[in-house]
C-alpha cells in the first residue's frame, strides 16, 4: 500500500470508526466532547484545569485545542485523528516487514485495524493518539535488536526518542505509558545480562533527559499560572485513586474479558520457548515482545476496563502476529500452512470481535442512520432560554457536550458530571457550594428531578425560569441574589 492509498484508507477509515468524532454525524460524544470543549476553552484563553477542570493530562487538551485553531471546529481535530493514524499505520507497516514479506504485511495491517476497531470505542480519547508514542520506540528497538541481537551499543538517539515518547504518554495519561515501561525494562534486564552498567546508566540518563524535555515545560507553565496543584491533581492523584477504586472493583466477568483480551500476548509468551529453541528469533528481541506485552497487559488490571483502554496494546498485538506468522510460515509445511495461519488470525481477532461488531453497528446508526441527530436540536431547545455566547453560565451534572451543541462555555471549572467527579475528590462538592454562595453564575442548567433543584432556591437565591421538558428533561435558573 502506498503513502497517499495510505493516507486515502486513514481518512475513510477514520470516518468510520471515530463515530463520536466524524463529519459524517453531528454528535459530540461523552469523554471526547470533555477535550473538545478543553480545547475550545484553550483557543479562548481559558487555562486547563484552573477554568476547565477533567482529570487527564493536559495532552489531550492541546491536541485538540490545536484542532480548533486549524479549523474552528472539531473537524479540525479529525484531521489530526487521520493524520496520527496514517503514520501509526505507516509505522506498524515498518514493524510487520521484520518478519513478514511485502505480500504478507496486509494481514498484520488488517489485525492492527481490527483490534483498533474493536477498542476506539468513541475516537478522540488518550489511547488513540498515545499509538504513534507507543509504535515509533517499538519501531526503532526490533529494528536495532534484530540487526545486533543485543542491547549494547544502542544509540543513545533511540534512548532519546524513549525519554520523548513516555514525556508525551505520561502527559496523555500516566497509565499510557505500561508497555514503553515494559520496553525501558527489556533494556535494563539486557544490559545487566550483558553485564554493561555503564551503557546502562548512559541510556537511562538519556531516557531520563528526553522525559524531562517534555514534562518540564508543563510543570513550569502550571506553576507560572497558579495550575500546578490542580494539573497534578488531575494528571496524578486523581486517575491512581480511579485506577485503584476500578481494580478492587471487578467481579468475576471482568477478570474473563481482561484475560480473553490479552490473550494474544499471553499465547506469544507461551510459545517464545519454541520459538528460541528453534533459532526463529534471537532472545532480545523475545524478551522485548514478552516485556511490552505483559507490561501493557499488567495495566489493563487498572481501572474499570474500559475497552478503549486495550488500544494501547494494539501496536504489541500486531507484532506479536507478525512474528508468529512468520514463524509458522517458515517451520510448517504447506500441508498444514494455510489452517495454521487462519487458526492464528482467528485467535487474534476472536478476542475483539465482539466489540468490532458493535462499533460497526455504532457506525451504521450513527453515521449511516443519524440515530442520534435528533440530540443536538433537542439540547439547543436551552439556546431559547440562554443564547449561544451568553457568559456566566454553568451547568450541573449533565456531560460536556450540551455546551458544543448549544455554543456556551461554563464559567466555572467543574462543568460536567460533577456527582461522578466527586466520587473520587468529595472535596468537590465543598468547592460547588462556595462557588454558589459567594460567585455565583447568572445562569444554571441542570435535570429538575435533581436534588440540587431545591437548594438552589432555598440556599442560593435561584429562581426557576423554565423546564424543557424531553428526555433530557433540563430546567433552568437564574440568579436573583443580587449582583454576582
Amino acid at each position: 500500500m502506498s503513502g497517499p492509498s495510505m493516507l486515502a484508507f486513514s481518512f475513510l477509515f477514520i470516518a468510520v470508526v471515530s463515530v463520536y468524532n466524524t463529519p459524517l454525524n453531528s454528535y459530540y460524544g461523552y469523554d471526547s466532547a470533555f477535550f473538545l470543549l478543553i480545547g475550545k476553552g484553550i483557543r479562548q484563553g481559558l487555562l486547563p484545569y484552573l477554568d476547565l477542570y477533567d482529570q487527564k493530562g493536559p495532552m489531550i487538551f492541546y491536541i485538540n485545542a490545536l484542532g480548533y485553531a486549524l479549523t474552528g471546529s472539531r473537524f479540525g481535530v479529525f484531521l489530526l485523528q487521520v493524520l496520527s493514524f496514517f503514520v501509526s499505520l505507516l509505522w506498524i507497516k515498518k514493524i510487520s516487514r521484520n518478519w513478514l514479506q511485502s505480500r504478507d504485511e496486509y494481514m498484520a495491517l488488517f489485525v492492527f485495524c481490527f483490534v483498533f476497531c474493536g477498542t476506539v470505542q468513541e475516537g478522540n480519547m488518550t489511547e488513540e493518539w498515545s499509538l504513534p508514542f507507543l509504535i515509533r520506540p517499538l519501531l526503532l528497538s526490533l529494528q536495532f535488536l534484530r540487526r545486533n541481537r543485543r542491547a549494547f551499543g544502542h544509540p543513545l538517539r533511540y534512548s532519546l526518542i524513549y525519554g520523548v515518547c513516555f514525556g508525551v504518554l505520561f502527559m496523555f495519561r500516566a497509565t499510557n505509558t505500561a508497555p514503553l515501561c515494559g520496553l525501558i525494562l527489556a533494556f535494563i534486564i539486557m544490559l545487566i545480562k550483558e553485564k554493561k552498567p555503564l551503557d546502562l546508566c548512559k541510556n537511562a540518563v538519556t531516557v531520563i533527559l528526553g522525559m524531562m524535555l517534555v514534562v518540564t515545560p508543563f510543570l513550569v507553565y502550571f506553576a507560572r499560572v497558579g495550575a500546578l496543584d490542580s494539573f497534578m491533581e488531575a494528571s496524578l492523584f486523581h486517575n491512581f485513586h480511579y485506577a485503584v477504586g476500578g481494580a478492587s472493583s471487578k467481579t468475576l466477568l471482568d477478570w474473563l474479558v481482561i484475560l480473553a483480551r490479552v490473550f494474544p500476548i499471553l499465547m506469544t509468551l507461551c510459545v517464545s520457548p519454541f520459538l528460541r529453541k528453534a533459532s526463529a528469533e534471537s532472545f532480545p528481541v523475545l524478551l522485548t515482545l514478552n516485556c511490552v506485552g505483559l507490561a501493557g497487559a499488567a495495566a489493563m488490571t487498572l481501572g474499570y476496563g474500559y475497552r478503549h483502554y486495550y488500544l494501547i496494546l494494539a501496536p504489541i498485538i500486531t507484532a506479536d502476529y507478525a512474528l508468529l506468522i512468520e514463524y509458522i510460515t517458515t517451520y510448517f509445511d504447506k500441508n498444514r500452512l494455510k489452517a495454521l495461519i487462519i487458526l492464528c488470525t482467528v485467535l487474534f481477532l476472536v478476542p475483539f470481535a465482539p466489540q468490532f461488531v458493535r462499533q460497526v453497528g455504532k457506525a451504521y446508526y450513527y453515521d449511516i442512520y443519524h440515530s442520534l441527530d435528533g440530540d443536538a436540536a433537542r439540547y439547543k431547545q436551552l439556546n431559547e432560554y440562554i443564547p449561544a455566547g451568553t457568559e456566566r453560565v454553568w451547568g450541573y451534572n449533565y456531560n460536556a457536550q450540551i455546551y458544543l451543541y448549544t455554543d456556551l462555555m461554563p464559567c466555572y471549572r467543574y462543568f460536567a458530571l460533577q456527582e461522578w467527579m466527586a466520587e473520587a475528590q468529595p472535596e468537590i462538592m465543598d468547592e460547588i457550594d462556595d462557588m454558589l454562595q459567594n460567585d455565583p453564575p447568572e445562569w444554571i442548567f441542570l435535570r429538575s428531578s435533581s436534588d440540587m433543584t431545591e437548594r438552589l432556591e432555598n440556599e442560593f437565591s435561584f429562581e426557576r425560569v423554565a423546564v424543557i421538558e424531553n428526555r433530557y428533561d433540563i430546567a433552568i435558573y437564574r440568579y436573583v441574589g443580587g449582583s454576582s
